[in-house]
């Protein structure tokens, strides 16, 4: 599994991800060649790392999947566009704006969204 430094940063960044105290345990990545447990902070976002092993961990370190695993399905939740980079308040504020162009007589926008910033 490849990604790049700025990408393996976005990826533990990102919330919908790691929910309720989940991290990554028992890893290893290939960085230039070396295996390493850790990532450097100081390398460039550009620097190619690939995940070797490790795995996802709840909160009381019981593994749930690889880390592998989930980083692909974050990197396919960034292609798509779903909920993980959008965020709850994004995604709920585009699904109002389609809805509405699509049913605007039996679904109208509520007064929140408009104040968000969506107009009807």
């Amino acid at each position: 599994m490849k990604m790049t430094k700025g990408d393996f940063d976005a990826f533990l960044d990102d919330d919908a991800f790691w929910p309720d105290g989940q991290c990554h345990d028992e890893t290893v990545f290939r960085i230039d060649g070396e295996k390493v447990e850790e990532v450097a902070p100081a390398l460039p976002d550009s620097t190619l790392i690939v995940i070797v092993d490790g795995v996802v961990a709840d909160a009381d370190m019981t593994p749930i999947r690889s880390l592998k695993a989930h980083a692909r399905r974050w990197q396919a939740a960034v292609a798509s566009g779903e909920f993980a980079v959008l965020g709850f308040v994004d995604l709920s504020l585009e699904l109002a704006a389609v809805r509405a162009i699509l049913y605007p007589e039996s679904r109208p926008l509520t007064a929140t969204i408009i104040g968000a910033g969506v107009t009807a």
